[in-house]
Order: structure tokens, then sequence, then C-alpha cells
């Protein structure tokens, strides 16, 4: 009978250990589980992240290009105010020749 008592007191120790296995199997699945969910929001924050810097990049480059027509208008137009200039200095010059 000794046999019986001990065989029937490992298999309650052997169940006792299963459980407690199974216990820390369900713990690390739900480890597992919290970092595949932080992985796939630091990969969301990462995806929209570049997406800005992408954006911001273009504003630079179309804030560049307003700058360089800016720049280029202006040299239009200060040729344009120095003729303006020299064409009223001969008309005031004819003005005079006439007047004489």
């Amino acid at each position: 009978m000794t046999s019986v008592k001990e065989a029937a007191e490992a298999i309650e120790e052997a169940s006792g250990l299963a459980k407690r296995s199974g216990d820390a199997l369900e713990g690390i699945v739900r480890l597992v589980t919290a970092s595949s969910d932080q992985v796939q929001a630091i990969a969301a924050a990462a995806e929209q992240q570049s997406a800005t810097s992408e954006e911001m990049s273009r504003a630079v480059e179309s804030i560049s290009r307003i700058s360089q027509d800016t720049a280029e208008a202006m040299e239009a137009s200060d040729a344009a105010v120095s003729d303006l200039v020299r064409e009223s200095e001969n008309l005031q010059r004819l003005i005079d020749e006439m007047l004489a």
C-alpha cells in the first residue's frame, strides 16, 4: 500500500508542478502579447514621425522655391525701376531741350 500511496503523492506533486508550469506559461504569453503591442505602437509612431518629417521637408523645399522666386522677382523689379529712371531722365532731357 505504501507504493500506491507514494505513487498517488508523486502524481499529485506532478499535477501541482504541471499547474504551476501552465500558470507560468500563461504569464509569459501575457508578457509577450504586451511586448508585441508595445512594438506595434512604437512602429506606428515611427511611421507617423517619418511621414511628418517628409511633410516638413516638402514644406521647406516649397519655402526655398518661393524665396528664389521672390529674389528673382525683386531683381526684375530693380531692373525695371532702373529702366524707368533712365527713361525719365531721357524724357526730362528732351523736355529741357524743347524748352530751350
